[in-house]
């Protein structure tokens, strides 16, 4: 059995990332069976050398979190949901623990970045085809401050991750000559995916990427004159998506409509960016009451429905959301000290991972920005797929955007 495992343990390696990479599209069970694999395997192949390889920078704002997720029991007072979140947040720590075990082969995280490529391009041709054949319906959805699923009834929200880690998936497949043209082809058309659909979240993570590439090349690189040349190409791309491309028409005038009900202290209700931001209101005020150890994650949409209760800001139940911004949350939930330590170690990987030029220093990136939108670190495919990217990208030794 030993000497079996031994031998296909590369095999059984790939086929295990390769159904978790494709639960994220059809199947959170399947993430969820991966995942626990990936746990079986990493016990397996445990080593003293792994734990040098676990507690690396890496890794620690994961391993932090986490050790908050099971120190807030003291301070928990729904128990069950405690226990639920300790074990969903489990892939915090099976994931780094998973990687420091294995050295994955460059060849076979090619063939695992180019298949979720692949599949992320099938999905949004299939989605963009699907809301081409509903066109006036879904125009109407993003008139009312609502984003269209792909067809595969993932959110909007991460889909538009997925689709921006696919993106940088493309430049690290860029670098290798067989792939490179197709892997342009896949960045031109998830870019104009993102803005046929018109996916804000997506969008704003792209330009964000964009702005801080931009600079930092600025800062490192002497060849000004190129550097001009693109960003010349990105600001007609914008200006002619902005002019031709109705939806996104659409979208920016009903973000602009959102803006203008907080502005002017309009009824909220139905309005996504308005919802947004009655909800922020609530936690701030649930953060200055808990300022210290926070509220715990079990109790965290009690106390919120709680504050609602205070401040409803005439929202009707249903729309009455959880906090959408990652940071806030675990500061609301954890307190000040906690969310300090855990941010430092966040942003101490972002400084280490460009240091080392790694490209999966984007992948950190575009977390960092999407926290800013939502809990992705709450949502089974938005934790799965930034620890899952970050770790290959990162293993796969190819230099960042240049």
């Amino acid at each position: 059995m030993f000497k079996f495992w031994k031998k296909h343990q590369p095999n059984i390696v790939l086929a295990t990332l390769l159904v978790i990479i494709t639960g994220l599209y059809f199947s959170r069970a399947a993430i969820s069976i991966g995942t626990g694999f990936l746990a079986v395997i990493a016990i397996l192949s445990f080593s003293k050398e792994s734990i040098s390889a676990f507690l690396k920078i890496s890794s620690l704002s994961f391993i932090f979190i986490y050790i908050l997720f099971i120190l807030s029991y003291f301070n928990s007072s729904d128990k069950d949901e405690y226990w639920h979140f300790l074990f969903f947040q489990l892939p915090l720590l099976i994931f780094p623990l998973f990687f420091a075990t294995q050295n994955i082969e460059k060849k076979r995280i090619e063939i695992l970045l180019l298949f979720f490529v692949g599949l992320t391009v099938l999905i949004s041709a299939g989605t963009i085809i699907d809301f081409f054949m509903a066109y006036q319906l879904n125009t109407e959805k993003i008139v009312q401050s609502k984003a269209i699923a792909s067809i595969t009834g993932i959110p909007h929200y991460q889909f538009s991750l997925l689709i921006i880690i696919a993106i940088i998936c493309c430049f690290t497949l860029i670098k290798v000559a067989k792939y490179k043209f197709v892997s342009i082809l896949s960045i031109f058309f998830l870019t104009l995916t993102i803005h046929l659909l018109a996916y804000r979240t997506a969008i704003f993570c792209l330009y964000g990427l964009a702005v801080f590439w931009f600079i930092r090349s600025l800062i490192y690189h002497q060849n000004r004159k190129n550097l001009a040349l693109k960003g010349l190409f990105v600001f007609v791309f914008i200006v002619l998506a902005c002019i031709f491309i109705t939806p996104l028409q659409l979208k920016i005038q009903s973000t602009i409509n959102d803006l203008s009900r907080i502005y002017n202290q309009e009824n909220f209700n139905f309005y996504s960016i308005a919802q947004r931001y009655a909800a922020t209101l609530n936690i701030i005020e649930i953060i200055k009451r808990n300022i210290w150890i926070g509220v715990s994650p079990a109790d965290f949409s009690s106390e919120m429905k709680l504050q609602y209760e205070t401040n409803a800001y005439l929202l009707i139940p249903e729309n009455r959301i959880l906090i959408h911004n990652q940071y806030l949350y675990y500061l609301g939930s954890f307190g000040l000290f906690a969310f300090i330590i855990w941010l430092s170690l966040w942003i101490l990987n972002i400084i280490s991972s460009f240091k080392r030029n790694q490209i999966g220093s984007y992948i950190l990136l575009t977390a960092s920005i999407s926290f800013l939108v939502d809990n992705f670190f709450q949502l089974q495919i938005g934790f799965t797929s930034i620890l899952l990217f970050y770790y290959l990208c990162s293993q796969s030794k190819i230099s960042a955007l240049h």
